[in-house]
């Protein structure tokens, strides 16, 4: 498995939504090292790797609500990072328009082309799967402000049989706010999202989409489980991303370790995981559902085959794609 790039992630900064659907696990604080000390490592680490030919990201947060925002953009763009460009902007504390305009008038400035929000449905709805009321209305008054200072907005929709009966409603609501581009596609099994597993929807649910919401889907190959598993057409990747998680515990010690030896660290962590993990054919046999009707693309369908392996097995198993700690992510 070769690793083409190393990422560095500093949760320094909390978010101020309670999402039931979280890669991170958010829990309402910051669980990283401080802004300046992350800052400080990453553009060490570029320096060391810089004859390495493999490249560093550096990212931040749960959220991207943070005083250092303009420091953070202004080193994302000194080394050419798309974080530069691009924004997250979910789970910011409730602003009122001057703020809200102070805020897109700054990142704009900054060369900030993007922005994407995520909706999980109409006003109601969201928030309360977003765990705050208040929410929609939050990221309706940000995307127009964006739009405004000349920031293209994207809207992401996560599809679960919850909000199926919303999803023309939402794609309507975002055309009116502006947005340039709404995605709806089907969620993860990380973080929470595992707890949103019995929720996905099945083929006879993507069917009877209107054409409308259909037009709208990532364009991923989805299918159902039994398909998957009789195509038996899964990935074999080779090329890896890896990511180092900042926390305090860690963080002496992985000060005083030069790039290589982080590298290498992580390597070994992945590697040793995947001595221990069977591959996808060996899962699909044990955990798949032949008769299985829920849609999945394979990369999370695969994940969910290993995240019920690491729960069953008796292997001491790190589960290297939690993006909570140190994590993989491989190139399909």
């Amino acid at each position: 498995m070769k690793t083409i790039k190393l990422g560095v992630a500093n949760y320094c900064v909390p978010c101020h939504a309670h999402c039931r659907y979280c890669l991170l696990s958010s829990c309402g604080k910051a669980t990283g090292v401080s802004f300046e000390r992350g800052q400080r490592l990453a553009e060490r680490l570029i320096k060391e790797s810089a004859d390495s030919g493999i490249g560093i990201s550096y990212y931040i947060g749960y959220c991207m609500d943070t005083p250092f925002l303009r420091e953070y953009l202004e080193f994302c763009r000194a080394y050419g990072m798309p974080s530069a460009k691009f924004l997250q902007m979910n789970g910011f504390h409730f602003m009122p328009p001057e703020e809200i305009d102070a805020l897109m008038r700054m990142t704009a400035d900054l060369g900030v082309e993007m922005m994407d929000f995520t909706v999980y449905g109409t006003g109601e709805y969201h928030d309360r799967f977003a765990g705050r009321g208040g929410d929609h209305g939050l990221l309706e008054a940000m995307l127009r402000s964006a739009l405004a200072h000349g920031i293209a907005v994207n809207v992401s929709v996560p599809v679960i049989k919850d909000n199926l009966e919303q999803l023309d409603q939402v794609l309507d609501e975002a055309q009116r706010w502006g947005a340039e581009k709404v995605k709806l596609f089907l969620p993860h099994s990380k973080g929470r999202g595992w707890n949103l597993r019995d929720k996905r929807i099945t083929k006879t649910d993507y069917e009877n989409l209107s054409p409308q919401v259909k037009s709208h889907f990532s364009k991923t190959a989805v299918k159902p489980e039994a398909e998957w598993i009789r195509a038996q057409e899964f990935p074999h990747p080779t090329e890896r991303i890896l990511t180092l998680v900042l926390t305090p515990e860690e963080a002496d010690r992985v000060e005083s370790m030069h790039f290589r030896e982080i590298l290498a660290m992580l390597e070994a962590l992945d590697d040793e995981n995947r001595k221990k993990m069977p591959d996808a054919e060996a899962l699909s046999r044990r955990y798949g559902d032949p008769e299985g009707m829920r849609m999945y693309r394979v990369r999370d369908l695969i994940l969910l085959w290993r995240q019920v392996y690491g729960r069953e097995s008796g292997e001491s198993l790190r589960d290297i794609q939690d993006e909570r700690s140190h994590f993989c992510t491989e190139m399909l």
